[in-house]
């Protein structure tokens, strides 16, 4: 049997080591990411619907407006 320097095992170490720090960084990171993307679609939602709203309070007061000037 050949004898393994010990160089080659303690890089050997260090290799899974990182190989274990980038499978926990992804571990942590992808649901950090799918909470963060699904916070931004509800807001983007919300928005669309105060958008909305505010679209249909403008024509109301124009309506009101209309209605205000047409009496007068």
């Amino acid at each position: 049997m050949v004898p393994v320097p010990q160089q080659v095992e303690k890089d050997l170490g260090f290799k899974y080591l990182g190989w274990l720090a980038a499978c926990v960084l992804v571990a942590i990171l992808l649901p950090l990411t799918g909470l963060l993307y699904s916070k931004l679609y509800e807001t983007q939602i919300e928005i669309k619907h105060h958008i909305n709203e505010l679209d249909r309070l403008k024509h109301d007061i124009e309506k009101i407006k209309e209605k205000h000037d047409k009496d007068s």
